[in-house]
C-alpha cells in the first residue's frame, strides 16, 4: 500500500527524530516492523483493512528508514523500548493496540512486561522466542 506525503511525519522521542507514518481513523494502534525493514514494507498488505476500523502509527525503529541512528553504536532491545515509550508518550496514548512483527515483536514484548496497563491489546507476529534486538532469536 502506498503511503501518501501527508501521513508521513516525524516525531522527537528519545533523542531521536523518529520518522513515522499515521494513516486511518479509530483508535490508535501501532504497528512495529522488523529487523531491516519498514512497517510500510511489512504491514502494507493489512494497512487497508486495518485503517477502517484504527488510526495506524507505523514508527521507524531507530536506524532504519527516516529514523537516524549510527548502528556503530549497536541496537540494544532496552534502547527500542524506551524508543516505543518515548514515541506513545510524544502522541499523547494513555493506551493503544500494539502489533510487532519480528524484532518489532521483541520490542512490544518487552514493552508490555514493563508497561501493561498501556496496552489494549498485544498481537506478536513471527516474534522471537527469546527477545533480541535484531529479532534473530
Amino acid at each position: 500500500m502506498k503511503i501518501d506525503a501527508q501521513a508521513r511525519r516525524f516525531l522527537e522521542a528519545n533523542g531521536l527524530r523518529v520518522g513515522y507514518d499515521a494513516v486511518g481513523a479509530g483508535p490508535p494502534l501501532v504497528l512495529l516492523h522488523g529487523a531491516s525493514s519498514t512497517g510500510r514494507e511489512d504491514f502494507g498488505a493489512q494497512l487497508p483493512r486495518l485503517r477502517r476500523a484504527f488510526t495506524c502509527y507505523l514508527p521507524d525503529a531507530r536506524g532504519h528508514a527516516r529514523t537516524a541512528y549510527d548502528a556503530a553504536n549497536g541496537l540494544a532491545l532496552d534502547d527500542l523500548v524506551a524508543d516505543l515509550a518515548a514515541f506513545v508518550d510524544g502522541l499523547g496514548f494513555d493506551s493503544f493496540e500494539l502489533v510487532g512483527f519480528s524484532m518489532g515483536g521483541a520490542t512490544a514484548t518487552a514493552y508490555a512486561v514493563e508497561h501493561p496497563a498501556r496496552l489494549r491489546s498485544l498481537v506478536l507476529v513471527g516474534t522471537p522466542s527469546r527477545a533480541t534486538a535484531g529479532g534473530d532469536g
